[in-house]
């Protein structure tokens, strides 16, 4: 299901005709109202409801707006793309119901030590499903638009999307026996819960670190939702490019999650953090150097190493955070709001800058000219990116390892530690776990 709808539900917009704001309007929107719903599921949670109730009933919502979103393709009607983002707004919901109480089930289960790698792991199971369902896509959009059916090709998409999240549903639902019930017995007055949520941000560490992360997610998002339209509109790629191009990405994150969970766990999260935060901010620069396809691959390629070691250490730092006794849900779901919340602002942001900007932009005297509209959006979130990271890594601090380590470090290790090796270090622990 994410590996359909994660990414070709910009490409499916693009395919009703949405404009380039429209296109952000798809992001932007259901990211602000997903967030706000783990606020309700934390809230759920404290009315007695048991948590597993609260993951199956999110993941049975997201399959029916799956089935929403197969409508356009089989029934156009007048105003597709307004379905398309309330059905985008549902899904996201959906989701993000689900997550606080997965997070919770998650973490009671497993241990500390072993967390980094564990989560590496899955990582790289779901970057590989998703992978397949990437290139499986963009092959049947591809064929579909030789055949002249394009809306054939993406009804068949999302059907797959919406038969995996009905699988999956079926898979969480055998984490009944796991579930250690609801927060309280009592039910506890919204009063109480919004009480609960501005004690957590008293925390200052916990604060700042949420504040880094919705920045650069919010920084991201100004560009995020148009590479896109750059690829099918601008430069012309066909569907086959456009998976291609995607699919660059997974496939570095594919043979670097390992390598970037063993980082975490013997070298802690913080450096991992600092180091793919100064990569981040070159992304999207590297877009206005040129639209030639295997650039752009590498590219991707660049982003998927980065976001790939992005991604697990700021989840694990968030699980390092949380003060014993705390709430973990209500951690991540402040985090959740506040991000969706930058989200949203910075997707609104960009396509306001994408119609807004000038072919050509007098700096400082000195004349730029953008051959797209779109590289002055990608400019604007280089720049915010590398400022939100210049604000944040001298003020993160290692909160697991009593001795911090450096760049080079890091870059040592993941130099020396590849794929190949990942796969050896987890048969031989296995066999020290057997023995």
């Amino acid at each position: 299901m994410s590996g359909v709808c994660d990414n070709y539900l910009g490409a499916f917009a693009i395919f009703l005709q949405a404009s380039t704001q429209q296109v952000g309007w798809v992001v932007a929107i259901p990211q602000l109202v997903g967030a706000w719903a783990q606020l309700v599921s934390v809230w759920l949670g404290r009315h007695g409801i048991r948590r597993i109730g609260v993951i199956l009933a999110g993941a049975a919502f997201q399959a029916a707006m799956v089935a929403v979103v197969i409508g356009p393709c089989a029934f156009p009607g007048p105003e597709p793309i307004a379905l398309l983002i309330i059905a985008a707004m549902l899904f996201q919901a959906g989701g993000h119901l689900v997550q606080p109480h997965w997070r919770v089930l998650m973490v009671s289960l497993v241990p500390i030590a072993r967390r980094g790698r564990y989560f590496a792991r899955r990582s790289r199971i779901a970057a590989v499903t998703s992978f397949v369902a990437l290139a499986a896509g963009g092959l049947v959009l591809h064929v579909a638009a030789q055949l002249g059916l394009p809306a054939a090709g993406f009804a068949l998409l999302f059907g797959a999307a919406l038969i995996g999240r009905l699988v999956s549903l079926r898979l969480l639902g055998t984490l009944a026996a796991f579930d250690p019930g609801p927060t309280s017995s009592a039910p506890a007055p919204p009063r109480t819960l919004w009480r609960e949520l501005v004690t957590t941000l008293s925390d200052q560490a916990f604060r700042r670190f949420t504040l880094f992360v919705a920045l650069m997610q919010g920084a991201v998002a100004i560009a995020g939702p148009f590479f896109s339209v750059h690829m099918l509109r601008n430069l012309g790629f066909n569907y086959a490019e456009f998976m291609a191009s995607l699919a660059a990405s997974i496939v570095l994150q594919l043979l670097t999650l390992n390598s970037w969970g063993y980082v975490s766990d013997h070298l802690g999260n913080r450096i991992v953090l600092v180091t793919t935060a100064l990569v981040i901010p070159v992304l999207p620069l590297l877009w206005v150097f040129s639209g030639n396809f295997w650039y752009i691959l590498a590219v991707q390629g660049l982003a998927g190493l980065a976001w790939g070691g992005f991604t697990l250490s700021s989840s694990n730092y968030l699980y390092d955070l949380r003060p014993a006794g705390s709430e973990l849900a209500s951690f991540a779901a402040v985090q959740a709001v506040i991000s969706g919340l930058a989200v949203f602002c910075g997707a609104m942001i960009g396509g306001w800058l994408a119609a807004a900007l000038p072919p050509m932009m007098d700096l400082g005297g000195v004349t730029l000219g953008l051959t797209h509209p779109l590289y002055g959006v990608f400019l604007v979130s280089a720049a915010l990116r590398l400022a939100v990271t210049l604000w944040f890594t001298p003020r993160v601090a290692e909160i697991r390892l009593s001795q911090a380590a450096t760049v080079n470090q890091v870059i040592y290790r993941l130099a020396r530690f590849n794929p190949v090796t990942g796969v050896v270090m987890d048969m031989l622990g296995a066999v020290r776990r057997r023995r």
